[in-house]
């Protein structure tokens, strides 16, 4: 009689957890605030990007991998991925910071570079595209990411080109 209770209990425990996820709504990554070279060690470039995330949902959730292209004005730069994991609070909508490791290959370095000197007096196009993979409660789904938004490269490099 116990076992069977036992297994109704965690019958219903697996039930409701599976129906839950689809109750699950997407995360919103809508703005980049601001973008600043942080670093550039052993051929990788660490950005800081500010990013206003939407949490509609009761749970919180963690940013823990991703595959995310970088470009400016259509110029693609690289493969960013998080250096740390990022913790959504329930039922936000804030700015998060996403510190990213950029692998960029040496050509597009130079045009990015050069680009940065060319352009820094204007804003530019920065494009972020690919896709995030949240957790929470043992719960892991990917959500896409399309961002697109002008920015003033006067604040990119200041820490790294002063």
């Amino acid at each position: 009689m116990r076992s069977k209770l036992v297994i109704f209990y965690l019958g219903l425990f697996v039930l409701v957890g599976l129906s839950s996820c689809h109750v699950i709504k997407p995360l919103e990554m809508s703005k980049v605030d601001s973008v600043k070279i942080e670093d550039f060690k052993s051929g990788e470039l660490t950005l800081k990007l500010i990013v206003k995330v939407k949490n509609p949902n009761c749970l919180n959730f963690k940013i823990k991998d991703n595959h995310l292209d970088l470009s400016i004005n259509n110029l693609d730069v690289g493969i960013a991925k998080v250096k740390e994991a990022i913790v959504i609070r329930k039922y936000s909508d804030d700015s998060h910071e996403f510190l990213v490791g950029v692998t960029p290959s040496k050509m597009t370095l130079i045009g990015v570079v050069g680009l940065i000197g060319i352009l820094r007096d204007k804003p530019v196009e920065l494009k972020v595209k690919g896709e995030i993979q949240v957790k929470t409660l043992g719960i892991s789904r990917k959500y896409p990411v399309e961002i697109k938004e002008k920015i003033d490269l006067k604040e990119l490099g200041k820490n790294f080109l002063n």
